[in-house]
């Protein structure tokens, strides 16, 4: 779709559910769902995913959907043109969620959404990138995680306000599971297997409304320290020009270029005002580095408005994970649900860097913006 704003992707279990009805207490497992269906239990997960879909109503225009063949995400899709990038076997197993999982999120998504229960996010957790950001659906038995939505219209209504530039947050969600066997012996075995990335309910106004109006310093102040726990878990970091950057580097106490890039490597200054051939051979040297940047004030220009050292060269291939884009609410909230821009010198590059990134606003405080290119965004509407 040439005119869409989000890129989802959609896996769905269609057996999710399917034991609850018949009281065998979950539906992990091929026995498990061969004797639900023996005892005539429906199918209820693919209505729930017709009801998510009803409720985008038009703004279906504006989702590019990247999922499964079949009953796993096509067949609900059968009139959006959905990019599909694997095919399930039938019936579907926990393996085909895995490596459905892997070949989503390969196509670059802003968003999977998942409709399964506990086993479904258990199967997800094990294989998904960590900076992936993911929605359920819920349709299991046993909801213990807290990745769901309350229900397949809220999942929509969030899917709206992510297209409508509205401050959705991103918060990490435990994902938790019941022992099922256990569970048929009345004993309650609950087990943490790990967290996703999930966008919650927008808090920004109830924020305002209790606080006035946010602190700009006391903010920039805490992205600092949260920049802090970055370089310590990066060997290598470039920190790029902007007001929330400088304070970062000057109460750190790293020499700061003001108007430049410097890298810090191994929690110390390696290198100061970065050029652009600085910065292709770190990015050979270290091809997982991360790089902290600013938008520009009031322009919403994320690359191509002083920081041209980020040439197309050193921008291909960059993984969408290696951003760490920062700004208090406040500046968001002045382009006025303006996406940012970018301008690099590849329309190509351009296309394939465009989506919806997290943006820091705080310590462990992020909000989901779409970052497009300046010729889709010279016809947004927003």
């Amino acid at each position: 779709m040439s005119n869409a704003k989000l890129t989802l992707g959609l896996i769905v279990n269609p057996y999710a559910g399917i034991g609850g009805q018949t009281a065998l207490k979950g539906s992990d497992g091929a026995l498990i769902r061969q004797q639900a269906l023996a005892l005539n239990a429906t199918l209820h997960a693919p209505k729930r995913v017709q009801v998510f879909i009803d409720q985008l109503g038009t703004c279906l225009e504006q989702i590019q959907w990247v999922t499964a063949s079949g009953k796993m995400g096509a067949d609900y899709l059968a009139n959006q043109n959905p990019l599909v990038v694997y095919q399930a076997s039938e019936p579907s197993e926990s393996m085909d969620t895995q490596q459905a999982v892997n070949a989503i999120c390969q196509a670059s998504i802003d968003l999977l959404i998942f409709v399964g229960g506990d086993g479904t996010a258990r199967d997800i957790v094990d294989v998904i990138d960590s900076d992936c950001p993911v929605l359920g659906l819920p349709s299991g038995v046993k909801m213990q995680s807290g990745v769901f939505a309350l229900s397949p219209q809220v999942a929509a209504e969030l899917v709206k306000g992510l297209l409508a530039v509205d401050l959705v947050r991103s918060t990490p969600q435990d994902v938790r599971d019941i022992d099922e066997e256990a569970l048929r012996e009345n004993k309650i075995q609950s087990r943490w297997y790990g967290t996703l990335q999930v966008p919650a309910a927008p808090e920004y106004l109830q924020h305002l409304k209790s606080g006035g109006v946010e602190s700009d310093d006391l903010v920039i102040d805490e992205i600092a320290d949260e920049i802090a726990e970055i370089i310590e878990d990066n060997p290598l970091v470039i920190i790029g020009p902007g007001r929330t950057t400088h304070y970062f580097m000057q109460k750190y106490g790293f020499k700061n270029t003001l108007v430049g890039f410097d890298a810090i490597k191994d929690g110390k200054l390696f290198q100061n005002d970065l050029k652009a051939s600085d910065l292709l051979l770190l990015k050979a040297d270290y091809p997982s580095l991360k790089i902290i940047i600013s938008p520009t004030g009031n322009q919403g220009f994320l690359i191509g408005r002083g920081n041209q050292q980020l040439t197309p060269e050193f921008l291909s291939g960059l993984k969408k994970s290696q951003w760490c884009i920062v700004a208090p609410r406040s500046k968001l909230q002045a382009y006025n649900k303006r996406p940012l821009l970018l301008d690099t010198n590849s329309l190509v590059l351009d296309k394939a860097m465009s989506g919806l990134y997290p943006v820091m606003t705080g310590y462990k405080d992020y909000v989901y913006y779409p970052v497009n290119a300046t010729y889709e965004s010279s016809n947004d509407k927003h």
